[in-house]
């Protein structure tokens, strides 16, 4: 299917909240170009992360050599030094992030944000609250986000697809504040059942 006939073939159910980019590597790596050539986990195959390193790297210029462990896997490499760094995508704080130990020769690594992300990307950042295991109080580290979003396929040969996603939309949508309470993750907090996107009924 073709970028631009998405519209005609899927709707939007909702605009979720912005998931960041976890770049994790050894002491040795400063910089994303140091990646070059280093074995660099970006999770299995068809992940978020996988998809949006493909399109990281290729903004950046960067060729790595890419690995397609599960994310708890790839963290127990890098604490071995067995491969330079791992790409985690999702909402901060990350429970495997959080979880590394503080003297375990990892760090997180700068995103630079630039005119090569910016048409795909938001910047943001991490801090010492969302991570204090691994970034220093009165510092932060400089990252991107990617937009989120549930689609449902429209579709003209099954009847019931309609009412499939009028049931999730019933089920869920007047419970959402359940899941923005004190005890959820904190990026519940961050989505707006109203917001849009543009292009998608």
């Amino acid at each position: 299917v073709r970028e631009k006939d998405l519209p005609d073939k899927l709707e939007l159910v909702a605009r979720l909240a912005p998931q960041e980019v976890h770049i994790l590597a050894r002491a040795d790596i400063g910089s994303m170009s140091d990646l070059s050539g280093r074995q660099v986990n970006i999770g299995p195959a068809g992940s978020a992360s996988a998809a949006t390193a493909a399109a990281l790297f290729k903004a950046l210029g960067l060729k790595v050599e890419p690995l397609s462990l599960d994310a708890a896997s790839a963290i127990e490499q890098l604490k071995q030094g067995a491969i330079s760094a791992a790409m985690i995508v999702g909402g901060k704080p990350s429970a495997l992030v959080s979880a590394i130990p503080v003297n375990a020769g990892i760090h997180l690594l700068p995103i630079p944000f630039g005119i090569t992300l910016e048409a795909t990307y938001l910047p943001t950042r991490l801090e010492p609250k969302d991570y204090p295991n691994l970034i220093r109080a009165g510092g932060e580290v400089a990252t991107i986000a990617t937009g989120m979003v549930l689609l449902a396929a429209r579709s003209k040969t099954d009847p019931g697809s309609q009412q499939r996603v009028d049931r999730f939309v019933a089920a869920v949508f007047p419970r959402f504040a359940e899941l923005q309470s004190q005890g959820r993750h904190p990026k519940w907090r961050e989505v707006n059942l109203a917001a849009s996107l543009p292009g998608f009924k």
